[in-house]
């Protein structure tokens, strides 16, 4: 079984650029449990979730573009041709992409309900 297509229209906005994975209805050559991959165009006004993953191991490849992310607490720049591997456990969070930025996201296994989003702590105040 194989599957030939167009990324930009098998992702669709619904999937944020996935286009194969656990998500994808059983019977279509594109359903797998043991990768998601997704083709993304972030841009300037892109901010992710700060959260982790319990299982899925995470791989982010800049095409063209820049990409800034967080993980565990530090921040990255990830230029053309490079590349960031997260391990399960690590927390990221993607702080902000240059206009015309693309990246390839590949995640394995796939686990559609391994996403873990952890709260930024905010400033706490005391009551006198």
């Amino acid at each position: 079984m194989y599957s030939a297509g167009s990324v930009s229209e098998d992702a669709g906005k619904d999937r944020k650029g996935y286009f194969i994975g656990a998500f994808i209805p059983e019977g279509d050559p594109r359903h797998s449990e043991k990768v998601e991959v997704a083709l993304m165009r972030p841009d300037s006004t892109t901010k992710g979730d700060r959260h982790f993953h319990e299982e899925m191991d995470e791989i982010v490849m800049v095409l063209k573009g820049r990409l800034w992310d967080e993980v565990d607490g530090v921040l990255l720049e990830i230029g053309p041709g490079g590349h960031l591997f997260i391990k399960a456990g690590a927390t990221t969070e993607v702080k902000g992409a240059e206009e015309g930025t693309e990246m390839i996201v590949i995640k394995a296994p796939s686990i559609p309900t391994d996403k873990h989003v952890v709260p930024h702590e905010g400033p706490t105040s005391q009551m006198s």
